[in-house]
């Protein structure tokens, strides 16, 4: 670690011997005073997105303060440096780009990827990347897609451990379709439309096949690719390296674990309780999936979008969709009717429509349900198919919940209902560094099902579906040792004995090194 990067935490006599007296005040802070004074700095920012900006040029000039403070300020700090102000971010990479963090990998740069990745002296367990075409409920920000790279590594290094050192944030720059891009004066990326086709996957394998030349045991997480790549590139790439993506895979973890402590609570087992899933892309396909799975079956799942229930009658149906089709006899009806005739246990949103859940919508899940298990998910925030709020208030105060965006306790009755956030970061940080810490070769299903129940096994207080977001490096270390464990017994791993050791070993903790 360089030593001027502990700025006033350097030793005196240090700064003698580095050249440095005079270019810093005279008092030797302790982390822990550097971290209170930066922490109410961060407070006297005037919006999220100057906290934000704070944040992020802190990452890079003090990264060991930097996730020192993130992680004892956590609640506070998670929605400042990801979802949702992380969106204006990624909207504004471009006008705020200063310095170089991470790699751009332009489709002109397809015959240099083995120099460049060979030009990073560093070793990386974990790889973020992104092409940009689907950022959040966003749409296509093109290179801005670096910002979400960045701010998941972020988690991976405040949540789960890893050392931010040997993280890599990856951009892919194929072009945009997004209009204003292309006519943008400022838009630092490859001004033309995105590459598409045969094109883009013989462009995505030379990427890939690179990565896999530099680092073949790193933990590769897909991230914001549209629906129509993401599932074909998980696809294609997980049975070559140890890959997942977080908007499929990661989303449907979580989502089955909220659903799994929500129906526990109301008394219901997953198996015979119809779920209702709004959205059929790529995430509401994986949840589909993932709860299949759990039930031991796809007869109780249901998809429905903007054209009814997905039926087998339809002219276009994604791989993802097709377990799920139902005949065209059951596709009738609006949202509102087909919650009253198939009476749905558990109504998840993943559609990306804010609003989507009426208060019709929310009253016939109350009707059919003592206690139905509602979770809009879709975010940022404006995008959410309803608030907590509108939730329980429509429900009668029964339902249980949880939200893809945070939202504020919320006054339900004579006092403050605090509200479950079913963020990834439950998952994907413990997925990573249980992958890491046993060298496993491949992210399967079943480790996956393992981060399920290792979530899913937390005491939870009533009426929350998932542990309090301080709790997040303890669920981590959980999920690490469950995925470590499934990937022991599928053959993707070998160790003896219990992974906790190998875990303690990988767990990086913000400290500065001692000095000479």
């Amino acid at each position: 670690m360089n030593d001027t990067l502990m700025g006033t935490s350097l030793p005196y006599a240090e700064r003698r011997r580095l050249g440095l007296m005079g270019r810093m005040p005279h008092k030797e802070e302790s982390l822990a005073q550097q971290r209170r004074r930066i922490h109410r700095l961060v407070q006297a920012m005037q919006s999220p997105f100057d906290q934000h900006l704070l944040l992020r040029q802190l990452q890079e000039d003090n990264p060991v303060l930097f996730y020192d403070l993130v992680r004892h300020h956590l609640p506070e700090l998670l929605p400042i440096i990801y979802t949702p102000v992380v969106g204006e971010a990624c909207q504004r990479h471009s006008d705020l780009y200063l310095r170089s963090h991470g790699l751009y990998l332009s489709w002109h740069d397809r015959d240099e990827l083995d120099a460049i990745f060979d030009s990073v002296e560093q070793e990386v367990d974990v790889i973020v990347i992104s092409d940009g075409e689907r950022v959040l409920g966003l749409g296509d920000l093109g290179i801005g897609g670096m910002g979400i790279c960045i701010g998941k590594l972020a988690l991976y290094s405040a949540a789960g451990g890893i050392d931010p050192a040997r993280t890599l944030p990856l951009c892919v720059d194929v072009g945009t379709n997004n209009p204003e891009l292309l006519e943008d004066d400022s838009y630092l990326g490859w001004q033309a439309p995105r590459i598409d086709g045969e094109t883009y996957y013989h462009f995505m394998d030379k990427v890939v096949a690179a990565i896999r030349r530099r680092w073949p045991q790193v933990v590769l997480q897909f991230e914001d690719f549209a629906g129509k790549h993401a599932a074909n590139l998980l696809a294609r790439y997980r049975d070559e390296l140890c890959m997942f993506n977080d908007d499929i895979q990661g989303t449907a973890a979580v989502t089955s674990a909220c659903v799994l402590a929500g129906l526990r609570q109301a008394g219901r087992a997953l198996a015979g309780t119809p779920v209702l899933i709004v959205g059929a892309g790529a995430a509401g396909c994986g949840i589909a999936a993932m709860l299949a799975q759990l039930a031991g079956g796809s007869d109780t799942i249901w998809l429905f979008d903007q054209e009814g229930v997905v039926s087998r009658d339809r002219a276009e149906l994604t791989p993802g969709q097709r377990p799920f089709v139902r005949p065209p006899e059951e596709a009738d009806g609006d949202l509102a009717a087909v919650i009253q005739r198939l009476r749905p246990g558990v109504l998840i949103g993943v559609s990306g429509q804010g609003g989507l859940f009426t208060r019709a919508v929310l009253e016939a899940m109350g009707a059919v349900n003592e206690r139905p298990v509602i979770l809009p998910l879709s975010n940022p925030t404006r995008s959410a198919e309803a608030t907590p709020q509108q939730v329980w208030e429509a429900s009668g105060e029964r339902a249980l919940i949880a939200t893809g965006s945070p939202f504020a306790p919320v006054p339900v009755g004579e006092s403050l209902r605090s509200v479950s956030q079913c963020n990834n970061v439950y998952v994907f940080p413990g997925i990573g560094l249980g992958a890491t810490a046993v060298k496993a070769r491949r992210i399967s299903d079943g480790m996956l099902l393992a981060a399920v129940e290792a979530v899913g096994a937390y005491p939870l207080e009533a009426g929350r579906l998932l542990p309090p977001i301080e709790q997040v490096g303890e669920v981590a270390r959980a999920v690490a040792s469950a995925v470590a464990l499934a990937a022991r017994a599928e053959g993707l791993a070998e160790f003896d004995g219990d992974p906790a050791p190998l875990i303690d070993r990988a767990w990086w903790r913000p400290h500065y090194w001692a000095l000479r």
